[in-house]
């Protein structure tokens, strides 16, 4: 039996939906798939269709796992943006000025994704893409790179309902890629404040702790001083300094 939407979580799919396109910034813990999962029901049970796009494979099983603790099945389709951008770069090597190979090499992936956002420049692409999606979900986009976030751009371009997930705080592809400025995906997809931010990973177990990084955030951002030699750790967090300074 499919488990049914809280009144609490409704209202966040509900209110993030008629804010797209938007953004929906949550830190680790505080429940961006379950959220995610909710909109995708939500949308589905209005009579839309979904695409939902993530970075890696374990994404897609994750959320395809929350798909179905919500009893969604048709009308939704999860996939990687790799995935996604090398099936459009095969099937259209004209526009994309690439001849993708028949099986995908990962190492190829962001000439894919450059060669996919030619495709999607081409206006009857974009009327396939309407027609076929009335929703784009982006799950991690603190991970999406400039390339990433070109192409995503320009399927905003065809479907305006874009809602985008993440962290900016969780980046971790940054050292060898170029992100983008989270100001100015923030312009592209204002953020949606309507949902409450709170520590759900640890409800009922290490709570103590959950409040505490949720606490630490502000610290973490450029500017800031996180005092390690803090003698207020929540329990089963310690410091210890080795470096002797």
């Amino acid at each position: 039996m499919s488990e049914a939407l809280s009144a609490e979580l409704n209202a966040a799919a509900t209110g993030f939906i008629d804010a797209l396109p938007a953004s929906v910034i949550l830190p680790a813990g505080a429940g961006k798939t379950h959220l995610l999962a909710a909109v995708v029901k939500r949308i589905i049970d209005g009579g839309g269709k979904v695409l939902v796009i993530t970075h890696t494979n374990a994404g897609v099983q994750a959320v395809a796992t929350r798909l179905k603790r919500f009893g969604v099945g048709a009308g939704a389709q999860v996939t990687t943006i790799t995935s996604l951008a090398f099936r459009l770069a095969r099937a259209y090597p004209v526009l994309g000025e690439l001849r993708a190979p028949r099986v995908m090499i990962p190492d190829d992936s962001q000439a894919y994704v450059q060669a996919a956002t030619r495709v999607l420049a081409g206006e009857h692409i974009q009327a396939v893409l309407r027609a076929s999606y009335t929703h784009v979900l982006v799950d991690e986009y603190q991970d999406c790179n400039t390339d990433h976030h070109a192409m995503i751009l320009k399927i905003k371009c065809a479907v305006a309902k874009v809602g985008i997930l993440g962290d900016p705080l969780q980046a971790i592809f940054g050292f060898s890629e170029h992100l983008p400025e989270w100001e100015a995906v923030v312009r592209e997809f204002p953020e949606y404040r309507g949902i409450e931010s709170a520590p759900r990973r640890w409800a009922g177990h290490n709570e103590a702790l959950g409040a505490w990084v949720f606490k630490i955030r502000p610290l973490l951002t450029a500017g800031k001083v996180l005092q390690l030699d803090n003698p207020h750790y929540p329990p089963g967090v310690r410091f210890t300094d080795i470096s002797g300074n």
